[in-house]
Parts: C-alpha cells; sequence; structure tokens
C-alpha cells in the first residue's frame, strides 16, 4: 500500500490514504481523509463483535441503480442503493435522510400506524391488511350502517346482484355435491338452520362450509360433516377462511 499524506490525499481527491503509522488504538490502517479518522477504528465503533460483511459483487442489471448519498440528496430523492450490505446483511436501499436499511426500518416501524403518508411501508400489503384490519374493528357499526343506508337506497341493484350471487352459489355448491351424498342428511342440517331463524325472528344462522367450496389453498364439498349451523356474524367474518 503507497505510503502518502493527508495533505497530498486531499490534493489528488482521495478519500482515504495511508500513513504507515498506527492510531492511537494501535491500529495501522488507512484513514479517512475527511476527518483523518483511522479505518478500523470506524469498523469497530460501527460493527462491534460483529462480522463485517464481504463486499458485494453488484449484478449488471443492479449497477445503473448505484448511487451515493451525497448523489441522492442532490437529485432529491428519499432512497439511494449501494449495492452493498447493511451490518445485518441486507442488499437493499437505504433511506437518504439516515442512511439507515429500508429492510431494517421496516422491522422497526408498527405496522399499525405510520405518520408519513408517503413512507414506503404504506404500500405494502402488510400495512393495508393491518390497517383495514383495525379499522374494521374500531368503525364496525359505521360500516354496517353504510351497508344497510346502501342497500336501501339500491334495492333493485341489490336484489339483482343478492340473486346471481345465490343463483351461482347453487351451481357451485352441485359441482361440489358428489353423487353418493345422502341428500336427507343435507337437508336436516338445513331444517335444523331454518328452525334456529324462525326461533330468533331473523336471520341470525347460516350453514357454514368448514373446508370453504372456494378455498385459497383447498376447496371442500357440499357433504353433511363439512357443514356445520353458526351465527351469520361469524360466518361473515370467517369468509372463505378454514379456522384452525
Amino acid at each position: 500500500m503507497e505510503i502518502i499524506t493527508r495533505k497530498e490525499a486531499k490534493a489528488v481527491g482521495l478519500q482515504r490514504y495511508f500513513t504507515g503509522k498506527p492510531c492511537k488504538h494501535g491500529h495501522v490502517s488507512e484513514r479517512l481523509t475527511a476527518g483523518g479518522t483511522c479505518q478500523e477504528c470506524l469498523d469497530r465503533r460501527y460493527w462491534g463483535d460483529r462480522e463485517r460483511p464481504q463486499k458485494h459483487s453488484v449484478p449488471a442489471h443492479l449497477r445503473q441503480y448505484l448511487m451515493t448519498r451525497k448523489e441522492a440528496r442532490a437529485s432529491g430523492l428519499t432512497t439511494y442503493f449501494t449495492g452493498q450490505p447493511c451490518k445485518e446483511g441486507h442488499i437493499a436501499a437505504r433511506w437518504t435522510s439516515s442512511a439507515h436499511c429500508v429492510i431494517c426500518a421496516r422491522a422497526r416501524w408498527d405496522l399499525a400506524f405510520c405518520c408519513n403518508k408517503k413512507a414506503p411501508v404504506r404500500r405494502t400489503e402488510e400495512y393495508r391488511s393491518e390497517h383495514q384490519r383495525k379499522y374494521r374493528a374500531v368503525n364496525a357499526e359505521k360500516i354496517r350502517a353504510r351497508v344497510r343506508e346502501y342497500q336501501i337506497e339500491n334495492k333493485e341493484r341489490y336484489m339483482e346482484y343478492q340473486t346471481a350471487y345465490q343463483a351461482a352459489r347453487r351451481v357451485l355448491q352441485r359441482k361440489a355435491q358428489p353423487p353418493w351424498v345422502d341428500v336427507a342428511e343435507l337437508r336436516a342440517i338445513y331444517r335444523a338452520m331454518r328452525r334456529k331463524n324462525r326461533k330468533a325472528g331473523k336471520i341470525a344462522y347460516h350453514v357454514d362450509h368448514i373446508v370453504p367450496l372456494q378455498g385459497q389453498n383447498v376447496c371442500g364439498l357440499h357433504v353433511p360433516w363439512n357443514l356445520q349451523v353458526i351465527s351469520a356474524r361469524e360466518n361473515q367474518q370467517k369468509g372463505n377462511r378454514i379456522e384452525a
């Protein structure tokens, strides 16, 4: 390694220089031209006992996105990409304001709340689902009132939708019903549901498929042992999920 003074390094425009002399902690390593600080001291202060990741070779298709923090600030960008791992090993964009890794910062954010409307976390599916879940829990009565109001104002359109939905549902049930099923057992379950509704004086109970007919990962059958009578609210909250 070539020995050079800090003054000469500044004149040439180098970011680091090497004097060959130990620093006050006994490290014989390069120093930063900007402040004269020993590079090894900085590494020990930043990395501690963790092993520093090796310099990552940036793929050719990502080299066009490489940028320094200074260049990102000059361009007015909120993030920049160096192609090198952070202290946790993530090769991701970094925030221009703090130089922190975006993945590390996102792990510390509370998905239920983020005051920065332009934060990238707001565009993630995780944040949207968590935010919607909390909104529904807090504003359940408001949502039900809005739905009832819409149904009253658009009664004809709503009835058309319900008719089409029920017709499609019947077709789906017929396709999911094996020919060897005892239809009498199916009717007994629906009779039990109707008795409960008559006793309640309203449609308070539904017949639910334990394994949904249109599940995300698996589809159930329209058979007696896959049916259960539960409250209408429980059925609507369950949707097409399989309860553990």
